[in-house]
């Protein structure tokens, strides 16, 4: 599963949901998700169950604009601010957050 940070906000989570739920249990209600979580968020299709599983526990980012982009990366995933969202209010940014979309060939410990 995806977990999500967005550059590292200390928002104050209320948590709605109390644990990351199924694949399946999130294709049952991915219409009503799709209204509810992925408000100004663009989202790559192929991780959109993911995405959404993750963004259930963060309902602070509910209104954040998050570009999630697919892209051949070193690590895991990345996000990235860009520079002018550095001078934004901080409920007014937006984020990019980069997946590695490539398998990594090194197996983990």
């Amino acid at each position: 599963m995806l977990s999500l940070a967005a550059g590292g906000n200390s928002f104050s989570q209320s948590y709605k949901y109390s644990s990351i739920p199924s694949y399946e249990w999130v294709q049952e209600h991915i219409d009503s998700l799709r209204v509810e979580l992925l408000v100004n968020k663009t989202v790559p299709s192929d991780y959109e169950c993911s995405i959404l599983a993750a963004l259930m526990l963060y309902p602070d980012l509910k209104n954040t604009r998050i570009k999630f982009k697919r892209s051949a990366l070193k690590t895991t995933m990345a996000a990235l601010p860009s520079v002018t969202d550095m001078f934004r209010l901080r409920d007014k940014r937006h984020y990019k957050i980069i997946i590695n979309h490539k398998r990594n060939k090194r197996k983990s410990p």
